[in-house]
């Protein structure tokens, strides 16, 4: 952004110089006219004339040393051209012009030529000031100027207006192609303390080096100053830049008050970079590659533009705009940008605490601050001094919906928004080869694959969900301190002598909204050497979707009636650790402790007090535990149980849901599984 508000200054400025010895009135009513026919009549002597009038406004002067045509061809030479403008804080020199082929065009009064080569370039305009040893601008049309009227300080006008109004006019301008070979940038401004060593930088070294630097199919009219501040100890560089398409009207026009700006303007159809560089203070980004496709601008409402309007005006810059007002402000700019797609190749970033921060290749679609069709990041490579590792081979996220930016700015101002508003949704999420490490707590966690997908209807809306995560690990260390439930798990993996959990998933959600029905088809999760868990269940009278409405999901979900469900737990070692780590701590052994505890199930059991399920729970556990394998879980209430009554019961007491959810349980011992009963309807 830095480079592209530079380079649009300079052209702007080095054109209004370019233009002055083609100011000239043609004599005839011909569309346009050979230099052959026009030079010696009217070029030399309106140029004299038209420096003669503007030193009569604001004190503006300028100067041309010669003017002649190049031998052999009808090329307009032009040296040691001067133009300053007090009242717009402008000076422009040019140490020489070559115009090939030149033209004017009475109707719109407008300068042409084939090319335009311009040497010794040095353009001020208030603090900053820019140089370049080369452009060349190819088959270009140059704007009508009327700096006289502009330079005049009289009349009430500020200078912001007058910058506005004379860059609108410079701007007007259309070229195949511009190339600036090499720009330098030098601020001579005074800004704070902090920014002086920046300041001192820019003084003395070129901001960009630029190899063959190119701007294509210019169209521009009705805009305006581009030359806010620079942001202090800033670098870029690239081998070269190709803009297509690139129209600003779109953007500066926001900075006149008196222009409706009110509908979607594209500001640049693409954009390609090789070898890009950007240093900011101790951080050095660079990318090998980088296309843009269609970067447009929404409208901004009033209180927006009048904020970018003080930003623009103010050598504060976003200082100027009242504190409270900053977050909204930058939200709204930030909700006004799309870019139709982004792909870049090879990033890498270096900094002080990054050891390296590489990422093969990124790729993103229809983006906003909205969210975005699709990101595509493949090869990612970071790690962190003192820190530890990030790896991913791949991750992909699709069709991504951000909360609103009236949501986000209800936020900011305090309001009282729901945690779900604020919580992005996306149609696909995969992951391939997750590894993070931190080496001084010598903890690695990662992950195979994870595969989650939305599920829609024929017309695209969703109605469910499929989730696969395929060896998810997890160190055991990261399993926190706790009472209860966490307590025995941390006992149980330290008997097992277990450093890492390997989890495999799956979960499958399914909504019939013409029947109201969510259906958890399987929720199955499996971990390595300790057990597997499989949950099927259905729920009616959910009223609307929690795929298509996920901030009213809970209520929805909680007034629905739990129809079913089975539970199926099968054991792969946690049932033998448990009782070990329990023996361990009785002086005895895992499996008497279990033939113990089998023999006092009908006393341990009869705190329930229910006589059906004591029973069943007995006659299950008793047959489990010598040979610990599966158990099966139903819940079959008669007319099915509202979720938020489950909910309550459990805070109250939990032993009614037995009759309540109709809960029975049995053993399955190991062998082929059979077939489960299907789950009411």
């Amino acid at each position: 952004m830095i480079v592209l508000r530079i380079v649009l200054f300079v052209i702007a400025a080095t054109l209004a110089a370019g233009t002055l010895p083609l100011r000239a009135q043609s004599l005839d009513d011909q569309a346009s006219q050979s230099l052959d026919s026009i030079f010696s009549r009217t070029i030399n002597n309106s140029l004299q004339s038209w420096v003669r009038e503007i030193t009569r406004f604001g004190g503006a002067n300028g100067s041309v040393g010669s003017i002649s045509t190049r031998p052999g061809d009808s090329a307009l030479l032009v040296n040691g051209l001067l133009l300053e403008v007090p009242g717009l804080e402008l000076r422009v020199g040019i140490g020489k012009a070559i115009l090939e082929s030149p033209r004017l065009r009475d109707s719109e009064f407008v300068a042409q030529a084939d090319k335009i080569t311009l040497y010794d370039v040095s353009i001020r305009q208030g603090q900053l000031e820019f140089a370049t040893d080369l452009m060349v601008l190819d088959q270009t049309a140059l704007p009508r100027l009327d700096i006289a009227r502009l330079g005049a300080t009289n009349g009430g006008t500020d200078i912001f207006e007058r910058q506005r109004q004379f860059l609108t006019q410079l701007l007007s301008v259309q070229a195949e192609m511009i190339s600036i070979p090499r720009l330098a940038v030098r601020t001579y401004s005074s800004k704070k303390e902090t920014e002086l060593l920046g300041e001192s930088i820019y003084r003395q070294n070129v901001i960009s080096d630029v190899k063959n630097r190119q701007i294509g199919t210019w169209e521009i009219a009705d805009t305006l100053s581009l030359s806010p501040p620079l942001e202090p100890i800033v670098r870029e560089s690239f081998k070269d830049a190709v803009f297509t398409g690139l129209n600003i009207n779109a953007f500066t026009s926001l900075l006149d008050p008196a222009l409706d700006w009110s509908t979607k303007g594209v500001i640049l159809e693409g954009l390609t970079v090789r070898d890009y560089a950007v240093s900011i203070g101790g951080l050095t980004l660079s990318i090998d590659a980088m296309r843009l496709a269609s970067l447009t601008l929404e409208a901004l409402d009033e209180t927006t533009r009048k904020n970018l309007i003080t930003v623009a005006k103010s050598p504060n810059g976003i200082d100027a705009v009242p504190n409270a007002e900053v977050p909204q402000f930058l939200l709204s700019m930030a909700s006004a940008f799309d870019v139709e797609e982004l792909q870049l190749q090879r990033l890498s970033t270096e900094a002080l605490g990054i050891d390296y921060f590489t990422i093969g290749s990124m790729g993103m679609s229809q983006a906003s601050l909205g969210g975005f069709a699709e990101i595509d990041l493949q090869e990612l490579r970071t790690s962190l001094t003192d820190l530890g590792a990030l790896n991913i081979s791949r991750a992909t996220v699709k069709n991504a919906d951000f909360p609103d930016k009236d949501i986000l700015r209800a936020k900011l101002d305090g309001d009282a928004v729901s945690t779900a508003a604020l919580i992005p949704t996306f149609t696909s999420v995969f992951v391939e080869g997750f590894e993070a490490n931190v080496p001084d707590l010598a903890l690695e966690a990662g992950i195979q694959s994870l595969d989650l997908k939305t599920k829609t209807n024929a017309d695209g809306t969703p109605n469910g969900l499929a989730m696969t995560l395929e060896k998810l690990r997890i160190p055991t260390a990261l399993i926190p301190e706790g009472k209860g439930l966490i307590t025995r798990l941390t006992s149980i993996l330290r008997t097992m002598d277990t450093e890492t959990l390997e989890l495999n998933q799956s979960l499958s959600l399914q909504y019939d909204s013409s029947q109201q029905v969510l259906t958890l088809e399987e929720l199955d999760i499996d971990i390595q050497d300790l057990g597997r868990l499989q949950v099927a269940a259905r729920i009616e009278d959910v009223a609307t979707s929690p795929f298509t409405s996920p901030a009213q999901a809970s209520t929805s979900i909680r007034s629905g009636k739990l129809m079913g469900s089975q539970i199926t737990f099968s054991n792969a070692g946690v049932v033998e650790a448990g009782f070990d780590a329990q023996a361990a701590k009785l002086n005895t052994k895992g499996d008497v402790l279990r033939g113990q505890v089998g023999a006092t199930l009908p006393f341990l059991v009869a705190v329930l007090q229910n006589q059906r399920f004591q029973k069943e729970l007995v006659t299950a556990l008793q047959a489990f535990l010598p040979n610990p394998d599966s158990l099966i879980v139903e819940l079959k209430p008669e007319s099915g149980v509202v979720i938020a009554d489950i909910e309550r019961q459990l805070r109250g007491d939990p032993r009614k849901l037995l009759a309540l959810l109709g809960i029975t349980i049995q053993n399955r011992p190991d062998g082929p599984e059979e077939s489960s009963e299907p789950l009411p309807n």
